[in-house]
């Protein structure tokens, strides 16, 4: 027994192969973008974000790819990376897609590499955050 499936003329068999991406690095426009914000296991949050105490009561420690949500205008989202001294391009790339997942349904997002606490940052950084927001999405 054999069986037939019909398929329509306009089926696309990958149709993520046609959508178009579009990668910008710009100054963070908080009002119509998702703004990642990250925040690390110890210490205390950046300026603007709830304290400590409140985020541990949401659940949020700022363990490494843990996420929150945090409402306003612009969406701000808390994105933990552990311990900072321990960031590897590996780790920001699982970082950066675990704030493109927080933030799915938002076309814009900003995530701010430069607040990050290393000044050793480097370059490769930057390509590693878009992979990881790209590949999450």
């Amino acid at each position: 027994m054999s069986g037939v499936i019909a398929v329509a003329l306009d089926f696309d068999p990958v149709p993520s192969a046609s959508r178009q991406l579009s990668v910008g690095v710009a100054p963070v426009s908080g009002k119509d973008a998702v703004v990642g914000v990250f925040v690390a296991e110890t210490g205390e949050p950046p300026e603007g974000l709830p304290s400590r105490t409140d985020l541990a009561a949401a659940g949020f420690t700022g363990a490494r790819g843990r996420t929150l949500r945090l409402p306003g205008t612009p969406l701000q989202v808390a994105v933990g990376i552990g311990d900072p001294a321990t960031l590897t391009s590996a780790a920001v790339r699982d970082v950066a897609a675990a704030f493109a997942l927080a933030a799915a349904g938002h076309a814009r997002l900003a995530l701010p590499l430069d607040t990050l606490t290393d000044p050793a940052a480097t370059l490769d950084w930057y390509g590693a955050a878009v992979e990881g927001i790209v590949l999450a999405r």
